[in-house]
């Protein structure tokens, strides 16, 4: 697999988690529930920067 390949796969990967992340964020902030908050930041952080690095 040539490196074009892999490196869109990895931004796919972190549109993805960004998408899913964020749709929580918006999901704890209109239900006030931000129990899940470490979850959220972990998503975003290694899901979405570390992917997209």
């Amino acid at each position: 697999m040539d490196t074009s390949r892999i490196a869109r796969w990895h931004l796919l990967f972190a549109l993805t988690f960004a998408v899913f992340g964020m749709c929580l964020g918006i999901y704890m902030a209109v239900s006030q529930n931000h129990t899940l908050h470490p979850a959220h930041a972990h998503i975003l952080l290694i899901g979405f920067a570390i992917s997209a690095l």
